[in-house]
């Protein structure tokens, strides 16, 4: 797996992962052969139709349950060698894969922005008392006294 993290902004990032085409293919194997073992093709016993039929009738949606299941997990594994700390899950903004290719995922995650304080110490608030005058406590009770 190789990684590649873009600034987008200040608090925004991209993080392109490249899945080699054997780990790919693996997973995806074992998607198709959890099909197998479920979908039932015309002249077939269930879980014993050949994986090329399963894969020309099912293709879409092996690999929408490919991309569901697999893309969480190179993600996670990416920002854990990565040693990233993001703020939010990220989101596949970009991903193409064609069988016998490497796979390309484009995540993009939040992160803390890097905020620098300088000198905070030795602030000066100017800072101006308030004085109550007994007319505006009386003022305030009469009001308060008039509601009840």
């Amino acid at each position: 797996m190789k990684t590649s993290i873009k600034e987008s902004s200040q608090c925004v990032r991209e993080l392109t992962i490249t899945i080699e085409s054997k780990t790919a293919i693996a997973d995806y194997n074992k998607i198709v052969n959890q099909f197998k073992n479920y979908v039932a093709i015309p002249g077939f016993r269930k879980g014993k139709a050949p994986i090329s039929m399963i894969e020309k009738s099912f293709g879409p949606q092996i690999k929408d349950e490919f991309y569901n299941q697999k893309l969480g997990d190179y993600y996670k594994d990416a920002i854990d060698a990565e040693k990233i700390h993001p703020i939010n899950q990220g989101e596949a903004s970009e991903f193409e894969w064609e069988k016998g290719k490497d796979l390309v995922v484009t995540f993009k995650y939040e992160v803390m922005p890097d905020i620098k304080v300088e000198k905070y110490k030795g602030l000066k608030i100017p800072f101006e008392p308030v004085i109550f005058k007994k007319k505006m406590v009386e003022a305030t009770l009469d009001e308060y006294r008039n509601k009840m």
